[in-house]
């Protein structure tokens, strides 16, 4: 007989939204592998976001806009993957825009 909605068949389980043991030691891992890089000019976020302006644009900042999962044509944002060439690069030359008129 199946479980009611809402109802674990494991009461006494992992708490909802919290990650399991895995997930949060290979999320401590790179965290941990990130404050050191941050450390050494070479190896810094900063720097390798100067030398690949576009790549850091595609990659990073992409990933730190907020995600929309439905299609509400009023907030047209999808996630990065859902960015066409185009979309992407018409992004990153706005974005340079405005960083160049803030310096």
């Amino acid at each position: 007989m199946p479980f009611k909605k809402g109802v674990s068949g494991n009461p006494n389980g992992r708490p909802a939204g919290s990650p399991n043991r895995v997930t949060a030691t290979v999320k401590e891992t790179i965290a941990n592998v990130f404050d050191k890089m941050q450390d050494d000019d070479e190896t810094s976020l900063e720097t390798w976001a100067k030398n690949n302006v576009d790549d850091f644009y595609k990659v990073v900042a992409l990933k730190m806009l907020p995600i929309q999962l439905g299609n509400d044509p009023e907030s047209p944002l999808t996630n990065s993957e859902g960015f066409t060439d185009a979309q992407v690069d018409k992004l990153i030359s706005e974005i340079k825009m405005n960083v160049r008129e803030q310096k």
